[in-house]
């Protein structure tokens, strides 16, 4: 980017983010398409207001821009090479009216964040993609994504209510204001009079009119939504129409107000399997009759790919070469009527026959377990492919009646072109079909060999069929060139004078939907090269970034992953070596500093990657001999070492005591500053040391309901409780003691206990040789004081115990405080709820556990009203916190936004998380123990 263009911009908004550093430009630039773009400026905006400058300016200087959602788009329309804008937090907005009837939203909330906001009304938006946790409304919009259920009926297309747009000159048209509207017609009356022209001409001509009526009879996102000029006689409404679908290249929509439908509360799902994909087809046109709202068909291929995981019927594994299965799900007001629809169901497909009877599960698990794999076909069929390939997933609909002929000839156009992994699902009630195919374009050859697959699948598609190119994934660049083969001359020339119309500069998201690069589909395309078997078999799709907590602060796991095969193709090319090096440097805070190293990534990729374990990898690889012989050294003397932790505590209290928190804070930034950011931070909730001796002196008298094994995290046997909780004198481990005595047990401590470490500490550092000999100690020393296992082991830290359950023997039982609780102590406990309102914290490896709702429920019991924080992660991360404390920070941006003013305290089941939120909140966060033990007095 000209540095003049930079300066003019940052002088026009001064209140955007720039971003210049080219590793940084790389990962955000990436999307799940399978093109690759570096844009040479990023700037991230607040406001409307800021929108509105940046386009103006860019108009002016004739500067190419693109909007960018959570870029989870598939064909290639949210890169550039020039501008990208990406918006802020401060775009999360979320309003319903109308009883839930109506939502409107801010461009940067999610469809799943929608669909959780309207739950409590029964509704839901009608566009469900299969991205749609992770999707945000601008991309939904903007691609009139559809999905599994909406069909064409419930799309963005007909369920949009109004919207507000930002246009190139910087004017807004709010389409749901009166005075808007007429304010517009005013000022833009060219515009109005130009598209009223424009329908004029497709209302004259019958053979333009059939075709567009015909062809968005089903769905398609090809080009521009031209059907607009026929649904709409008023020039606003056919403006707010042809916004969507648009994919940022009219103009930009910063906000959306949606009519939303009603979400069913019964649901009964059912997988189907058939000895032969023609009998599935052919079955569809019978469910079509009945009364379903889903029907999902797997050809052989893709069911092979998921017939593994859990959940799955184990019939579908006895299925022949040919077979297929299909997803059908029907929906209900209630239980009775869904009963009757699942009869009416079976008896239609009673004479059908299958290697399996017809049976439905209305089972909520059961079912979202089906579902799960469904929503991530396109990343677990593509884990089944070679390393280094690249999945390209086309999206084409055809009509419902031909189906059969259509996956017909699909499976034989693989054959002609030896896609032997080729595989073909799709939404077969709206005649909607994906397929995907592996491809390697490390070759010329096999780059040309998919360009004339292209070419006779277009053929085919537009010339048998006469259907649509892209049903629901947008045209981006991978289908531009074929617009115009779709549509024909006439149309194609309406599409080109709408972009004119509202974009005569060209500068909104240039190269996307019209195109006249015949070969632009097959033009920087990316390189998968190979990092580590850990995270190979990521596709990009960015379905994680809605769980990293370092997200929009350095990378998301899924950029991460992206620098790292970036860096690998460049050693491999020998290309731009000034960016290898630039790459080398940035790695280290970008890729392995700011990770939290959580693991919640894995729990929104269907293929499980967990970039959080390979950080950690990388961390080890990158620990020099003297670091492994400093984490042998404080593993081997883990007592001595928390001894040295009590006593620097008790005299760093003792001194931030005397000279007060601001000199302190102001002390630990200068020692940081000096150290190069490697010393610890300071921080009003800094706890003092911990003062109960372990073990401390047992009860002669044995608990009548049994023992319990405790084991106290090295972070609780080091650090006492914060110095402004109402009850700070009082240990954790006392707490403990007094809750298991209350409720009858015996608490016993393992030998040594004082020298004793899971290990997780280690391994988050790298240390991954002191880790596995921590674990060993570990693992023996519980294996001998529970007996072999026959003991229940409590760990007080919630992330100390997940990492035992993942790396000790399985014959060991763990629970964590919640488990403790609630599954041991609370049948001996009587519950005095507390008459006040309480914040609880739910951990990383609480949710990994996936005991969130249980620590809930045990907060319940405790207190009136229980608010659970927002945020994901805290980001604190054992000691990045104190290291890295922007991490901390990031990840707790939005605690304030339902937190209860009238809390007065937190509770979580991690030491280092509850101090990080305390400082970010002001709010005292301890161990949920601490309120069971005062609501079981």
């Amino acid at each position: 980017m000209k540095t003049h263009l930079l300066e003019k911009l940052q002088k026009a908004i001064p209140g955007g983010h720039f971003i210049t550093n080219r590793p940084r430009l790389l990962a955000y630039g990436t999307d799940g398409g399978f093109y690759r773009l570096i844009p040479q400026l990023s700037v991230q905006l607040a406001t409307e207001a800021e929108v509105q400058t940046l386009l103006r300016t860019c108009r002016l200087l004739a500067a190419p821009l693109t909007f960018r959602g959570s870029g989870t788009s598939l064909s290639g329309q949210a890169i550039t090479d020039s501008i990208l804008v990406m918006l802020t937090d401060d775009w999360n907005r979320c309003d319903i009216t109308e009883q839930g009837r109506k939502i409107t939203l801010g461009m940067g909330i999610t469809g799943g964040e929608a669909n959780r906001a309207l739950s409590a009304y029964g509704r839901k938006i009608g566009p469900d993609p299969a991205s749609i946790q992770s999707a945000t409304i601008a991309g939904i919009v903007a691609n009139n994504s559809s999905g599994m259920t909406c069909g064409t009926a419930f799309n963005s297309y007909n369920t949009v209510s109004s919207m507000r747009i930002v246009f190139t000159d910087g004017s807004i048209l709010d389409t749901g204001n009166e005075a808007s509207r007429k304010q517009f017609l005013a000022s833009h009356h060219q515009i109005a009079e130009r598209l009223l022209s424009l329908r004029s001409r497709v209302m004259e001509s019958s053979d333009i009119r059939e075709k567009i009526k015909r062809k968005f009879s089903i769905k398609n996102t090809t080009g521009y939504a031209v059907n607009a000029l026929l649904d709409f006689d008023d020039p606003v409404d056919i403006i707010e129409h042809l916004m969507v679908g648009s994919e940022g290249t009219l103009g930009f929509i910063s906000e959306v107000t949606l009519n939303t439908i009603e979400d069913l509360p019964e649901k009964a799902t059912s997988l189907l399997g058939f000895d032969d994909l023609q009998d599935a087809c052919e079955v569809v046109s019978i469910l079509r009759k009945c009364n379903v709202a889903i029907v999902e068909l797997m050809d052989r291929r893709t069911v092979a790919a998921v017939e593994d995981l859990p959940g799955i019927p184990d019939f579908l594994k006895t299925l022949g070469p040919n077979a297929a299965a299909l997803l059908v799900e029907t929906q209900a007001t209630d239980h009775e009527k869904l009963a009757e629809q699942v009869s009416q169901i079976k008896a239609a497909l009673a004479k059908i026959p299958m290697p399996q009877p017809v049976s439905f599960c209305s089972d909520e698990s059961e079912r979202c377990r089906i579902w799960e794999v469904r929503d991530g076909f396109d990343p677990i069929i593509f884990a089944k492919a070679s390393p280094g390939s690249i999945m390209v997933t086309e999206d084409i609909a055809v009509f419902p009646e031909q189906i059969k002929d259509a996956v017909k000839d699909l499976h034989w156009l693989f054959d002609r072109y030896r896609y032997e992994e080729a595989v073909v699902f799709g939404h077969v009630l709206a005649g909607n079909l994906h397929f995907n195919i592996i491809v390697n374009f490390a070759s010329d050859k096999e780059v040309k060999h998919y360009q004339r697959f292209m070419e006779e699948m277009t053929d085919i598609v537009a010339g048998k069929y006469g259907g649509s190119f892209k049903a629901e994934h947008g045209t981006g660049r991978n289908m531009a060139p074929f617009v115009r083969k779709e549509w024909g001359d006439a149309i194609y020339g309406i599409m080109e004078e709408i972009k004119e119309i509202f974009d005569p500069q060209r500068i909104l998201n240039p190269g996307v939907i019209l195109n006249d690069d015949p070969e632009i589909h097959v033009r920087n395309l990316k390189h998968f090269s190979l990092v580590d078997p850990m995270v190979d078999q990521c596709i990009e799709c960015g379905f994680c970034e809605r769980f990293c907590v370092s997200d929009g602060l350095s990378l998301s796991a899924r950029q991460r992953i992206v620098l790292l095969r970036y860096m690998a193709w460049l050693k491999e090319s020998g290309e731009d070596n000034a960016f290898l090096k630039q790459l080398e440097k940035d790695i280290p805070y970008l890729v392995m500093e700011t990770c939290a190293t959580d693991g919640l990534c894995s729990l929104a990729c269907p293929s499980g990657i967990n970039t959080g374990s390979f950080v950690k990898k990388l961390r080890s690889q990158n620990t020099g001999s003297l670091s492994r012989l400093i984490g042998k050294g404080i593993g081997d003397h883990m007592a001595p070492v928390t001894a040295a932790g009590r006593l620097s505590l008790r005299g760093i209290s003792r001194i931030a005591s005397c000279i007060g928190d601001d000199t302190m804070k102001a002390a630990g930034e200068v020692s940081r500053k000096l150290s190069g950011q490697n010393t610890p931070r300071w921080m009003s909730h800094m706890p003092g040391p911990q003062k109960t001796k372990i073990p401390f002196k047992q009860h002669q008298t044995l608990g009548p309901n049994g023992n319990i094994v405790y084991i106290p995290s090295c972070i609780n046997r080091t650090m006492g409780e914060d110095p402004y909780a109402a009850d700070h004198r009082q240990s954790l481990i006392r707490v403990v003691e007094k809750l298991c005595l209350r409720a009858g047990y015996t608490l016993h401590f393992p030998e040594k206990v004082n020298s004793l470490c899971c290990g997780l500490a280690f391994a988050s550092k790298g240390q991954a040789d002191a880790a596995r000999q921590r674990e060993r100690e570990m693992e023996a020393a519980l294996l001998k004081v529970s007996q072999n296992g026959k003991f229940p082991i409590f760990c007080d830290t919630s992330p100390c115990l997940l990492h035992m359950k993942e790396t000790l023997s399985p014959k060991l039982k763990f629970y964590d405080p919640t488990g403790l609780v609630l599954s041991l102590l609370s049948p001996h406990l009587t519950f005095h709820q507390k008459m006040e309102t309480v914040v609880i914290h739910p951990v990383c490896s609480v949710k990994k556990m996936g005991i969130e709702k249980k620590l809930i429920i045990l907060a319940e019991m405790c207190a009136k009203r229980v608010v659970s924080t927002k945020t994901n992660c805290c980001g604190f991360a054992g000691d990045r916190g104190f290291l890295r404390p922007e991490l901390n920070r990031h990840g707790l941006r939005n605690l304030h936004e339902n937190f209860p003013v009238e809390a007065k305290r937190g509770f979580s089941t991690s030491r280092t998380c509850e101090i990080g939120l305390s400082e970010e909140s002001g709010v005292v966060f301890s161990s949920i123990l601490y309120l069971v033990e005062e609501c079981t007095r």
